[in-house]
């Protein structure tokens, strides 16, 4: 019998009751050539701005089955350290709902002092499209070759996130700038196993969301401001194609102080606190959102979650983590896809058909993303 989804949000329901409860350092990769765009400023978001909703996946690399300190990261069923009541699902949506907190608000400028730069808002925040673990040691630490190449899925239409061991490193990430978007970022296990030896700390998952915000503003085509590349660099004429981010000499040279803090949590009214800096703060200006919201329209529109690239999509089996994204999704006539093993599906979709048999496990997940078409 055929099922619209409208007709089967009881069922969707009563299958995510069973789901699982859920120094700083940046490299950009594939910098634009041109870092100037004309008409950004005609794409500075207003009061009239709809909020706009980027895909993103989660990726985890764990270590190889096998290695004896494996797993080395959070999995589908605990958190690595055999708590089974905070898994990897749990901490990814974790993440992307405090980085979304983090977008969500925007704060005054300290840079130059007494400024009047308008505070606007964001408009645009992130929806977690699907959840992946490799276990594979060739890329389970930061600087091993780009996961992207070999475990990015939905490329062209997610921006792809991999969750790194950084080897007692200090934290940080890196973000592509062109081409398909993704993101690394390190550490956040580590300082997880932190906090399990010593609570008081916290899982830093506030910070870690900070870190996801800044590497996206680079995926949106946001330069750093005053510090680059590393968080001890201060740069006295860092060009970002913002004139209402100040550089750090104009600073010295009108009032002779440096606002360039090499540290976290600095909350000086001396220091930068722009996203794009290293201070761990969130302000973002005019012109930066202009180029934000020029990129997420001319760029990566298929990103968002309303844009469906392809028009229809037949699943006839599942096995392993996957994330479909097509305006309708079809569970095939004849199909007996059953999600278990503690495996999630992820469909992000305007329209989900059932024709065949469909079972979700006890301990396995089941998403469903339903938004309009805005093609």
């Amino acid at each position: 019998m055929k099922n619209l989804f409208s007709n089967i949000v009881s069922l969707f329901f009563i299958l995510i009751s069973y789901s699982l409860n859920a120094q700083f350092e940046c490299e950009v990769i594939f910098a634009k050539n041109e870092g100037q765009i004309p008409d950004a400023l005609e794409y500075i978001p207003d009061s009239n701005t709809p909020i706009k909703y980027i895909r993103v996946n989660i990726h985890f690399m764990l270590r190889s089955q096998g290695d004896p300190d494996y797993p080395g990261n959070f999995t589908k069923t605990g958190d690595g350290f055999g708590n089974t009541d905070y898994t990897g699902y749990d901490y990814a949506e974790d993440l992307i709902n405090t980085a979304n907190v983090r977008l969500s608000s925007n704060v005054q400028m300290r840079m130059p002092p007494g400024n009047n730069t308008q505070v606007l808002e964001r408009k645009y925040r992130y929806v977690l499209n699907g959840v992946f673990f490799h276990e594979d040691n060739n890329y389970y630490y930061y600087y091993q070759p780009n996961p992207n190449n070999v475990y990015g899925q939905n490329m062209g239409e997610c921006i792809n996130i991999f969750l790194d061991n950084t080897n007692g490193g200090s934290r940080g990430g890196s973000a592509t700038m062109t081409g398909n978007r993704w993101v690394k970022l390190k550490g956040t296990w580590e300082r997880y196993f932190d906090y399990i030896q010593d609570p008081n700390i916290g899982t830093g998952i506030w910070a870690f969301a900070g870190t996801l915000n800044h590497e996206i503003g680079h995926n949106l085509s946001l330069f750093h401001t005053m510090i680059s590349p590393s968080g001890n660099r201060c740069i006295d004429n860092k060009e970002d194609y913002c004139s209402d981010t100040p550089t750090r000499i104009e600073i010295i040279n009108e009032y002779g102080f440096d606002p360039c803090c090499n540290k976290f949590g600095m909350n000086d009214d001396t220091c930068t606190n722009n996203l794009m800096d290293y201070t761990g703060e969130d302000a973002v200006t005019p012109q930066q959102l202009g180029r934000i919201h020029w990129t997420i329209e001319n760029e990566i529109y298929r990103y968002r979650s309303c844009y469906y690239t392809t028009q229809t999509q037949n699943v006839q089996s599942f096995s392993e983590n996957a994330s479909y994204i097509a305006k309708k999704v079809v569970i095939s006539t004849g199909a007996n896809v059953t999600v278990d093993n503690n495996n999630a599906l992820y469909i992000n979709c305007e329209e989900l058909e059932i024709n065949g048999e469909f079972e979700i496990a006890k301990g396995s997940i089941l998403i469903v993303n339903t938004i309009p078409d805005c093609n």
